[in-house]
């Protein structure tokens, strides 16, 4: 029965380190830790869960912060665009469209160009909120199986516990 456990202990850190998920991390964190007291390995989990949730909004925000610039650099290229015009209608006294011409075509490329880069880095950034918050969700979840759990047989210890989180998974 021992040899059986080590063998699933080898198994589960095996799996863990070749899969570099928020989950597997946490579960080789359980397995170092499997003969310390359940406190101990639920304070673990929470402070890694913690850590690795803060990661992912960090990185996370570069996408949302570069959706808001884009936007902006467009709205600061259509201003410079109608500068040109008026620069145009203030010097000529009789003003011909073709001279117009290039601060619009430069207000119209620079608004495009920002919102081609804006939409879909927002739509990103807000698809990868939704995945970190549902990740949140589900540590939590799991953390809360953790606690309920008594060490009273090898099938509810925390190894069990890896093994199972990596199996649903």
């Amino acid at each position: 029965r021992r040899r059986h456990t080590r063998y699933i202990g080898d198994w589960s850190s095996d799996v863990c380190s070749s899969d570099l998920t928020v989950f597997s991390k946490i579960a080789v964190l359980i397995l170092i830790n499997r003969n310390e007291d359940n406190n101990v390995i639920e304070s673990i989990v929470q402070d890694e869960g913690e850590s690795q949730i803060h990661r992912l909004s960090k990185s996370n925000e570069i996408l949302g912060s570069l959706s808001n610039i884009s936007t902006l650099l467009g709205l600061l290229g259509t201003i410079s665009g109608m500068i040109t015009v008026f620069k145009v209608i203030s010097t000529q006294t009789v003003v011909d469209p073709p001279s117009l011409a290039g601060g619009i075509s430069e207000a119209l490329y620079t608004t495009a160009f920002g919102l081609l880069v804006a939409i879909p880095s927002y739509i990103g950034y807000k698809y990868l909120n939704s995945r970190i918050t549902n990740i949140a969700v589900e540590l939590q979840e799991e953390s809360k199986k953790l606690r309920s759990e008594e060490h009273t047989s090898e099938l509810q210890s925390p190894m069990y516990l890896v093994c199972r989180l990596l199996l649903e998974k």
